[in-house]
């Protein structure tokens, strides 16, 4: 049995600014509070020291710097997700290690060991707001609605990223690659 059915929370439609915590909020009529962790993940090792990434097939952005992402970071990269979206990946972008898991608490716990997570707009991108955890969301720009604005997160919109991981700073440009 279930106590709500959050599943119908768009029926109230999409307001400009307003992230998916925020519309289900409001169609619950249920106050939330994302200043700190809502999910708790034991740490996978697997995955310390590592940037681990996610990308699904919908809801992507149009210049997100993957390529060059994984020419600097490839030895440091452990992607995660279904069989297709690794292939779709690497067909695109390159060869990175994988972690297969058997549900999305697996994806909790290899995020929550590693250093850094980079992904699209998806359920493990969801995951990783609930912990908190260092992250860098490829922001859709038909449908920016998981952008939180913590202190801990960058969001990429137009291709243009700079960071610092293991001492060694990455700089893609505005525009720079296309999906």
């Amino acid at each position: 049995s279930f106590d709500y059915d959050i599943s119908t929370f768009r029926m109230l439609g999409q307001l400009h600014g307003m992230t998916i915590c925020d519309r289900v909020s409001r169609w619950l009529s249920t106050p939330i509070d994302l200043s700190k962790p809502w999910l708790v993940a034991e740490e996978d090792k697997r995955t310390n020291g590592k940037i681990l990434i996610s990308r699904g097939p919908r809801w992507q952005g149009y210049w997100f710097p993957w390529r060059q992402l994984v020419n600097t970071f490839r030895n440091d990269m452990i992607f995660v997700g279904l069989d297709e979206d690794y292939h779709d990946f690497t067909g695109k972008y390159g060869s990175v290690e994988r972690i297969k898991t058997a549900d999305l608490y697996d994806v909790a716990k290899l995020i929550q060991g590693s250093s850094l997570f980079i992904a699209n707009q998806s359920s493990p991108n969801a995951i990783c707001e609930g912990l908190q955890k260092d992250n860098i969301l490829e922001v859709c720009l038909h449908a920016p609605d998981c952008i939180y604005f913590r202190k801990n997160s960058i969001y990429v919109y137009d291709g243009e990223l700079e960071f610092t991981f293991n001492d060694k700073h990455f700089r893609s440009e505005k525009f720079s690659e296309g999906v």
